[in-house]
């Protein structure tokens, strides 16, 4: 099957395999391995430094779900563009790599990790941008027209994820949304907030990557992908609520809750009909009859 794959596809298969694994690794405790701040960082950290890992490790599994989605259900039009953010995605990574350095020369991360993130991350740049020289797919859809259930609803998580990207970009969103013990903010989640971004920024765009460049089918079908998504968020959020500021948790559930209805009405959004009108009644219809 693999030899039958396009170059695009392969190099999907690939990057969604890489995400995949350093997801896991950022999870670290959470599914019995090494703790992301020590692997990374090589210093321990709090609650708040895990719960900064965990959600960039469930941002980097998403991305993989995401990359091998395209690769095996895409078009070539999703291939190319999911290459495409692929390329962009690691622009940003190689901007965080950049600022954090390795310790060998005074940086913030462990010097074999930066080595080896760097070389992966240089790598999947390199052969997205010379996949991407067989050129990109055409944008078929106006991002903005909500011509369906499908359509609208996708626009919906969209619009929701963007708004909290936003809120990274122009809030101190760790000090609004977490509880900060007295002692200060635990050292190294800023420094996990720059790979946190990384990820769930392209979470967002591949969001709007489907919606331009997706048929209708492609649309529900990664829909329902992303549900997992969703469900795996509200978990995260459940299993940290003593470490969050209780009003934030709350417009969390809602959010969340209602991006989880979206994704399930776009992915049902062929099966899900609009009633039909029924005949007028008769007295109103001989009424009109009769003028």
């Amino acid at each position: 099957m693999f030899d039958k794959m396009s170059k695009g596809q392969k190099a999907l298969t690939a990057y969604g395999l890489l995400f995949i694994a350093y997801g896991a690794m950022f999870l670290g405790p959470m599914i019995g391995l090494p703790g992301a701040d020590e692997k990374f960082f090589g210093k321990k950290g709090g609650a708040m430094t895990q719960s900064a890992a965990a959600w960039t490790g469930l941002g980097a599994l998403v991305l993989g779900l995401d990359n091998i989605w395209a690769a095996q259900k895409g078009s070539k039009n999703i291939v190319s563009w999911f290459v495409a953010s692929n390329a962009f995605g690691c622009a940003m990574r190689l901007g965080a790599f950049a600022c954090q350095g390795s310790t060998a020369w005074g940086g913030a991360l462990v010097a074999a990790e930066y080595t080896q993130g760097l070389v992966i991350t240089l790598s999947i740049f390199v052969t997205a941008k010379w996949c991407m020289l067989d050129g990109l797919g055409k944008i078929k859809n106006p991002i903005m027209s909500c011509d369906s259930l499908t359509h609208g609803s996708l626009l919906f998580v969209f619009f929701f994820y963007s708004a909290y990207m936003m809120m990274f970009f122009f809030t101190d969103f760790v000090s609004q949304q977490y509880v900060v013990p007295k002692s200060g903010l635990e050292p190294l989640v800023r420094p996990f907030m720059a790979w946190n971004m990384s990820m769930w920024l392209f979470v967002t765009a591949n969001i709007a990557l489907v919606l331009a460049a997706g048929s209708a089918k492609e649309q529900r079908q990664f829909a329902l992908v992303r549900t997992t998504c969703v469900l795996a968020s509200l978990y995260f959020m459940h299993s940290e609520a003593a470490l969050a500021v209780p009003a934030e948790l709350t417009k969390g559930y809602v959010g969340q809750s209602l991006a989880l209805v979206a994704l399930l009405a776009a992915g049902f959004g062929d099966k899900i009909k609009p009633a039909k009108k029924g005949k007028k009644a008769p007295a109103k219809a001989a009424s009109k009859k009769r003028r």
